[in-house]
């Protein structure tokens, strides 16, 4: 009895350690934590080979919940669902039913990159599709995508799948897929003989030619029969019902398949009209096809699908170009393939052929022909393991028509992408015997010809040149068997303004199954650009080539050897390699992306001339006063492995180089270079670089720089946050090629020590050190600029560079003043995205002039004195301060610049279309905006000549420009006596003003000319503006324009008579003039004389000549001598004050004359 109760007690808390463990776990299955965890533990549960990956799960274990993705994958086989949402019931699980909520998966994603089955074995059907419970699950896909084998995309899948224990049931099945919805239903018994049935039902929009309202197909298909024995029999049927319209697409099917077999179907009948495939496939060209196809056993009785006949006659009767008719006719007597008529035309091309294939022994025989616009091409032959026989001809007579009759047909024209090419090819090729021992015993013989063929490489720049592949006198022959080929080839190849010249010859062939192996015992490259004349030559030595294809990788392996490189300049270069190797390995079953390459190269390059840099730049050494017999070595060490590795070298082995001198460039010095070496190193993200330079006379450098880089889908980059290092020390005598930095026609000289540190990031630079210049002189002979005796003291703080001082001295042999500057330039990190340069830059400048000679040529001298600031704050440059000018000459050409004739026409060029690069330089090239505010004296001594003008000027005036708008100029500008010569005599200028109130181009004049020594004052006065100025005689008191001309030329009023206009021609001359002199002037010029005159007199003294010569402002000579022979006057003019002055004269006559001039105003 007690043993009893103990088992009864031991029975009571068993049970009550049970009735415990199911409430702890049903109240842990409505705990929110309970379902991710399970579904995690599923991947550990899978069979080796499998993988499951799911992310973001929320809900319960006991009613269902939300998976956000999941991923299953299986080789090659990947199944990926995105926004899945599940409920079920846990309690009729009691009753071994699981009662699932509606399945909904937004995305269904199945990928199938497995290989096609080439075994052709027969498949073992199944014996039972029993499950452990009944199943009823509904459910809904809104977008299904099937990528691989085939492509396929449906929409809105739904249905109810149930299982009851004794058969497979799916009800109220749908889908949308393309134009067309369909409904599917079926059963299968999950015990044998395993019935199946299957019905399907849709309907397809498609149109008619000739009808604007879509119509709608009816579509039904039945699949039944049983699939539980090997020999088994399914009937399929399937019917494209449309409404009673003419044309309308319609199809029937009827076929008996055995699915189990290798070659599953034994029987067909199929009839079609108007067949659109695009509306029931959307990957599918749009057709309208029309035809029928017959698959009949060979023995009616046997039904056996190895042996079977079967036709196909097609017809596509859309608008040309894709209208075609196909008739093929063939047999299948398993393994053995045979079609015996294969006819397809086009309105323009035509194939015609017959063969044979065997499918286990592969051999083949064929007998093709192919003509379409442009190509023909024909091949009759036979190939198997021991023998083989035939011929392959292909001829290109116009490769242009060839691509566009291509590029009409849907599939080919999204290879060509709307290229064209051109030119024309040939291509013949032989081969005898098989393909057993690897070849050995298969012989080829091939040639490849083609004269000129142009293929563009850009299909939206197609019609452009210089976007095109252009081949010339292409030649290529292969002869000899697989384990031992011979290449031979030669050509041209042009891009644009690059040109390939090729020779080759090459032996190798196969060695074990993907193994090829190879040999260049010849080969010459020769490359040119146009922009630069001559060829590059590179000759190499002896090298083999390897490849190799295993299932987990390709190979590519290049063999050590050297080559000789030559350019259009003297010299000659010695490259050498290791063995070069290069490796792809397969993408690993389930990866989502192709590994990396792996490769390796290792060489060295010696005797290369510095000199070539003249072949490869437009500025040559020449110009930057260098010559060179500098000689570099240099080596390189490259490989990607896990990472990308990089190390290369190149440093000085010999030569030196010469420097032009400043003061006579004919003449050079040489450097004495004692070292040069550059290293660059590269180990994955991390990149080094540095520089070492020494000479004896060049003085030397030292730079060293470090930076981290980014790798991205799209390559390599830079990025903002990328930290630097670096240092620089640098020691440069004075030395010409400084002018490199210049201007043309600017000569720069000077030393330069620098010692700075780099820290901080790409985004932040850091800098700390000085910057020292000594003995600076900047040069331009064409402008008169002539800077010496320079220096500059700067320091670099973080992203600020102080000038401490910077002076230059004018020229003038030391007595050209001086300038000094000093200020800060600052660099602002980019704040945002889209900062311009011109943003990120602070300057603030101070300069003061002391006497500085601006302008040193001889007919523009100039001397100023002043202060002035300049700044530059987010974009707009502002200038201030006060020019004083201390002296200055200015010397007005006596001609204008020379102009073409009216008569004369330039012909037009085509304006050269900005690149894609010049408009984005343009873009983001720095642009200000201008605020200008500057005051101009002019001094005591600012003296202007030319063009009969000599005077000084004098005033001030106010420069004022802002923003976009043009500049403005106000002041006043007058002339301090002065002559003017003019109607062939020089005029006093009694009054000259320019008043400058806004446009700098066109002030207001205010002029005033007299002829000096008269009784009565005349003269040319100049009113109006610059551009529209008004010129007119001036008298005081006012005379007639007639009398004006008289005493302004001849110095005395008009007599009447007809000998004045000999006189008065000298007026004439200086209106009609090109330059405004008479030829008489010209002739006083040229003697130094003031005067020059003519007279021809009535009296009896006849015509005279006189000559005149002002020695002073107030003291005036003159000599006039008859051309008869008649003694010659002397005269004297001097001003006593401005109303009396005092003449005398000697000669025939002599006399002294007192006159007192009174005006009346």
């Amino acid at each position: 009895m007690r043993a009893v109760f103990f088992i009864m007690k031991a029975l009571a808390t068993s049970l009550l350690t049970l009735l415990t463990l199911a409430v702890a776990l049903w109240w842990w299955s409505s705990t929110p934590s309970a379902l991710p965890w399970v579904l995690t533990q599923l991947p550990h549960f899978l069979p080796s080979g499998q993988s499951l990956q799911i992310k973001d799960v929320s809900g319960k274990l006991l009613n269902g919940g939300h998976i956000g993705s999941l991923r299953w994958t299986q080789g090659a086989l990947s199944i990926q669902a995105q926004d899945i949402r599940i409920s079920w019931n846990l309690r009729p699980l009691l009753d071994k039913h699981l009662q699932l909520g509606e399945l909904h998966i937004a995305t269904l994603h199945i990928d199938d990159q497995r290989p096609a089955s080439t075994t052709g074995n027969a498949l073992t059907p199944p014996i039972s599709l029993s499950l452990p419970l009944t199943l009823e699950l509904p459910f809904h896909v809104s977008r299904l995508r099937h990528t691989g084998r085939f492509e396929l995309e449906a929409s809105e899948l739904s249905g109810n799948y149930t299982f009851d224990s004794f058969s497979h049931r799916l009800d109220k099945g749908y889908a949308q897929i393309s134009s067309g919805t369909y409904q599917l239903s079926g059963s299968l018994q999950a015990q044998t003989p395993m019935a199946l049935q299957l019905q399907l039902s849709g309907q397809v929009r498609t149109s008619v030619p000739g009808r604007k309202a879509p119509l709608m197909v009816s579509a039904l298909a039945t699949l039944t029969g049983d699939i539980a024995a090997s020999n088994t029999v399914l009937k399929l049927q399937a019917h494209l019902k449309p409404e009673p319209v003419p044309g309308a697409m319609q199809a029937s099917l009827s076929a008996q398949i055995k699915p189990w077999q290798a070659q599953p179907l034994s029987q067909a009948q199929a009839q079609w009209q108007s067949l659109n495939l695009a509306a029931l496939w959307p990957q599918a060209p749009q057709t309208q096809l029309s035809g029928q196809a017959n698959v009949t056993p060979i023995d009616t009785k046997a039904l056996d699908a190895n042996h079977i006949n079967f036709t196909l006659q097609l017809a596509n009767t859309q608008p040309a170009p894709q209208q075609f008719k196909l008739r093929l006719q063939g047999q299948w007597a398993a393994p053995q393939l045979t079609l015996s008529d294969v006819n397809l035309t086009t309105p323009q091309a035509q194939i015609l052929g017959e063969g044979s294939y065997h499918t286990r022994t592969y051999a083949s025989k064929a007998k093709v022909a192919l003509s379409l616009p442009g190509l023909s091409a024909s091949m009759d032959g036979h190939l198997d393991s021991r023998n083989g026989q035939g011929t392959l001809a292909l001829e290109v007579q116009d490769a242009q028509r060839a691509t566009q009759w291509l590029a009409r047909w849907p599939l080919l024209a999204s290879l060509l992408q709307g290229q064209q090419a051109q030119g024309r090819a040939s291509l013949q090729a032989h081969w005898q015997g098989g393909w057993q021992q690897q070849g050995q015993r298969l012989h080829i013989n091939a040639h490849l010809q083609a004269p000129q063929l142009t293929w563009p490489v850009d299909s939206v720049r197609a019609k452009d040149s210089a976007s095109a592949l252009q081949l010339r006198e292409l030649q290529a022959d292969v002869s000899g068997n697989l384990a031992a080929l011979t290449l031979r080839t030669q050509g041209k190849a042009q891009l644009g303004a690059r040109q390939l010249h090729w020779q080759a010859q090459a032996q190798g062939g196969q060695r074990a199954g993907q193994h090829w192996q190879g040999q260049f015992s010849q080969l010459t490259l020769r490359a040119q650009d146009d922009t630069h004349p001559g060829f590059w030559t590179l000759t190499p030595q002896p090298f083999s080539v390897n490849w190799q294809q295993t299932s987990s990788a390709h190979t590519l392996q290049l063999g050590a050897s050297s080559a000789q490189l030559s350019s259009p300049l003297p010299g000659l270069t010695q490259l050498s390699w290791q063995p070069m190797r290069w490796t792809q390995a397969r993408r690993p079953a389930g990866a989502a992306a192709q590994p990396p390459a792996q490769w390796q190269s290792q060489g060295r390059i010696s005797q290369l001339p510095f000199a070539w840099l003249d072949a490869l730049s437009p500025k040559t050494l020449d110009a930057l006063g260098l010559s060179s017999t500098l000689v570099l070595d240099g080596t390189w060490d490259a490989s990607h492995t896990d990472a990308l590795h990089l190390s290369a070298m190149l440093e000085r082995s010999a030569g030196d180089l010469r420097l032009s001198l400043d003061v006579s460039p004919s003449r050079s010095l040489p450097a004495l270079l004692q070292e040069a070496r550059l290293q660059l190193n590269l180990a994955d993200d991390q990149l080094s670089a540095s520089l070492r330079w020494r000479s004896e006379r060049v003085g030397h450098a030292l730079l060293a720089f470090s930076t981290q880089l980014q790798t991205s889908a799209q390559g390599w980059r830079w990025p903002d946050t990328a930290p630097l290092g670096g240092s620089l020390q640098i020691e440069l005598p004075p030395v010409q090629a400084w002018s490199m930095l210049a201007p043309p026609g600017w000569r720069l000289r000077g030393t330069l020590q620098a010692n700075a540190n780099l820290t901080g990031t790409r985004q932040q630079p850091q800098w700390q050190g000085t910057l020292q210049a000594n003995d600076l002189a900047v040069r331009s002979v064409a402008d008169g600029i002539d800077f010496q005796q320079g220096s500059l003291r700067a320091r670099l703080e973080g992203q600020q560079l102080f000038i401490d001082d910077f002076t230059l001295h004018g020229g003038a042999g030391g007595a050209g003043g001086q300038l000094k500057i000093t200020g800060l330039a600052q660099w602002l990190s980019s704040s945002q995205p889209n900062m311009v340069l011109a943003q990120q830059l602070q300057i603030a400048l101070d300069a003061q002039a002391q006497t500085l000679r601006l302008s040193s040529r001889s007919d523009r001298l100039l001397t100023v004195s002043g202060q002035l600031h300049a700044q530059l704050d987010n974009s707009t440059l502002s200038l201030s301060g006060q020019l004083d000018v201390d002296q200055a000459l200015i010397t007005l050409p006596s001609e204008t610049a020379p102009q073409l004739s009216s008569d004369v026409v330039l012909p037009s060029f085509t304006a050269v279309k900005p690149t894609e690069a010049t408009r984005q330089a343009q873009r983001t090239a720095p642009r200000f905006t201008p605020e200008v505010q500057l005051t101009l004296n002019l001094g005591n001594n600012f003296k202007v000549r030319g063009r009969g003008l000599t005077t000084r000027l004098a005033g001030q005036l106010e420069l004022q420009a802002s923003g976009n708008a043009s500049p403005s100029l106000m002041g006043e500008v007058s002339t301090v006596r002065g002559t003017y010569q003019a109607y062939g005599q020089r005029l006093d200028i009694e009054q000259g003003v320019l008043r400058f109130v806004g446009p700098s181009d066109n002030p207001g004049l205010n002029i005033l000319a007299l002829r000096p020594k008269l009784s009565q004052r005349v003269g040319v006065q100049v009113l109006g503006t610059v551009q529209s100025p008004v010129v007119r005689l001036y008298a005081d008191p006012d005379l007639p324009d007639a009398e004006k001309l008289s005493w302004l030329v001849l110095g005395r009023a008009s007599s009447g008579s007809g000998g004045e206009a000999a006189l008065l021609q000298q007026a004439a001359w200086s209106l009609l003039g090109s330059n405004g002199q008479s030829p008489s002037a010209s002739l006083t010029q040229a003697l130094g004389l003031d005067e020059l005159q003519f007279n021809n007199s009535d009296t009896d003294n006849g015509a005279s000549v006189t000559l005149g010569k002002r020695l002073g402002r107030d003291f005036y000579v003159a000599y006039e001598s008859g051309l008869a022979g008649i003694m010659g006057v002397f005269t004297i003019f001097y001003d006593l004050s401005k109303s009396l002055s005092l003449r005398a004269q000697t000669g025939q006559q002599s006399a002294v004359d007192l006159i007192w001039t009174h005006r009346y105003d």
